[in-house]
């Protein structure tokens, strides 16, 4: 939503509920949708990209 830029968000947000419907705990979780799977070619060890970690 950054200056109109279409994004994409892969996640959950886990919420404890009070008796009286307050938030007691929340804790989110997310991964972005650009994944790739390390062991995809056969190799003795994992092969990862070499490319800086943008978080979310």
């Amino acid at each position: 939503m950054k200056n109109s830029e279409v994004t994409e968000f892969d996640g959950i947000s886990l919420f404890k509920w009070t008796r009286d419907n307050r938030v007691q705990f929340l804790k989110e979780y997310g991964c972005k949708s650009d994944n790739y799977d390390p062991y995809q070619v056969a190799a003795d060890s994992p092969q990862f990209r070499d490319e800086k970690v943008d978080w979310l």
